[in-house]
């Protein structure tokens, strides 16, 4: 009788025991999934601008900067840039402009922990590039999109233009083990009279004078930037 009671005693410790252990997995599996990242519903990207991509991060935490990780649909590495806080968890980010042959981009938004581990991300979305697509920036986004850092994934991005997106703004790009380095590739071409999508040359260019007008070059690839103060 008492050797009963004891294997009965036995047997509902353990049974206690397993359901304390699942608890805490379960517990452990929520806390694993790190915060929930929402984005912004994208339509479209625009032909002729930058794109402005927001998210929300909830909880807000402090001291974090997601990454807004992007590519032409037909590529496969991508590229990110980092988001800029509003506050209250709330961020954004403004890819390159996407080239002619690009006419989808592949996007998601990601979190890192300190470490540089990933402790959120999105699912991947995509959104057409067409003409026509209105988006609005603020002053700050126009100057973000003017001084570009690019982020790279693999080894083979260094060296070359952003696959599928244009080199304006592109001025640092950052290599997979997160160094900054100015960009070899996409150089800057600074002209002090500019206005899309025609260039606005000082009548005193017709006499054979240049005046007020520095032309940095960036080789034979690419389409001119737009001017910077």
């Amino acid at each position: 009788m008492t050797h009963g009671f004891e294997k009965s005693s036995r047997i509902a410790r353990r049974v206690a025991l397993i359901a304390l252990l699942a608890a805490a997995f379960v517990t452990g599996i929520a806390g694993a999934q790190g915060p929930t990242i929402t984005v912004d519903p994208v339509e479209c990207f625009p032909t002729e601008s930058n794109n402005v991509v927001y998210a929300n991060i909830a909880p807000a935490l402090d001291g974090v900067r997601p990454q807004l990780f992007f590519r032409w649909n037909e590529t496969e590495p991508f590229y990110y840039v980092f988001m800029e806080s509003v506050g209250g968890g709330r961020y954004w980010a403004t890819p390159p402009i996407p080239r002619s042959e690009n006419n989808e981009a592949a996007f998601y938004v990601s979190l890192t922990d300190g470490t540089g581990q990933e402790i959120s991300r999105t699912d991947m979305m995509m959104a057409p590039v067409q003409g026509g697509c209105e988006v609005e920036l603020t002053p700050q986004q126009q100057g973000t999109a003017l001084n570009l850092e690019v982020g790279e994934t693999t080894w083979e991005q260094q060296g070359r233009e952003v696959d599928g997106w244009e080199c304006d703004g592109v001025v640092t790009r950052i290599d997979p083990n997160g160094v900054r380095r100015a960009d070899e590739k996409c150089r800057v071409c600074i002209i002090a009279w500019w206005e899309r999508p025609t260039v606005a040359i000082p009548a005193a260019a017709g006499a054979g004078v240049l005046t007020g007008v520095l032309l940095i070059d960036r080789g034979d690839e690419g389409r001119p930037s737009p001017s910077r103060p």
